[in-house]
């Protein structure tokens, strides 16, 4: 785990084995087109019949984790952050911020032209760094109404994913709201579309 802290783990979940086999899969499809997407490390069959699986990975840290500490642990936000930024303290770390959110613009624009969508971008399953995470209900399609299986209202689809890619990262900017004060929904908002524009 590249930022230990209190709040670190090692990912670990039941799957059945086929979904496991699947999180590996696309992994491999998104790196092949160059999106940065996490590393499964191995995946176990357990269970009857080695029926199910579990998926050992070294997660990044999530949107949520943040939310978590902000909202019980206020006091510790500024040492959890510290761990991703300490090289960009003595500007407050804005610039650091808004390149992870021109970052995510870049991902974000990435996945539109391969026609990946993730299909429950909840803030449990979005990295606090630009990264793909927890693939298990993707689906790949440019059709604007196609949605992970589980995803029956459609929340996460394809012509949804843009704004609730921007519903996660706008969580994490209020929970970081302490250290960068000044930085508002709206400057939020340009810098994911710069990173957009300049997806390569």
């Amino acid at each position: 785990v590249l930022f230990r802290s209190p709040f670190t783990k090692f990912g670990g979940a039941d799957y059945y084995l086929k979904d496991a086999q699947k999180c590996l899969t696309v992994q491999q499809q998104l790196k092949s087109h160059g999106i940065n997407t996490e590393e499964t490390l191995a995946i176990y069959r357990v269970g009857v019949n080695g029926a199910t699986a579990i998926i050992k990975r070294a997660c990044p840290y999530r949107i949520a984790t943040f939310e978590y500490v902000s909202r019980h642990h206020p006091d510790k936000v500024e040492k959890l952050w510290t761990n991703l930024a300490n090289n960009y303290k003595d500007d407050g770390y804005g610039n650091y911020f808004r390149g992870i959110i021109r970052g995510y613009g870049n991902l974000y624009s990435q996945w539109h032209e391969v026609g990946f969508i993730h299909g429950c971008l909840n803030t449990d399953n979005m990295s606090a760094l630009p990264q793909t995470i927890d693939v298990q209900q993707s689906v790949f399609s440019f059709h604007n109404d196609e949605h992970g299986f589980y995803d029956i209202h459609k929340r996460y689809s394809r012509g949804n994913q843009e704004d609730a890619v921007l519903f996660g990262l706008n969580k994490y900017r209020l929970s970081l709201q302490s250290l960068l004060s000044d930085y508002a929904a709206d400057d939020m908002y340009k810098d994911f579309q710069n990173g957009k524009k300049h997806s390569s």
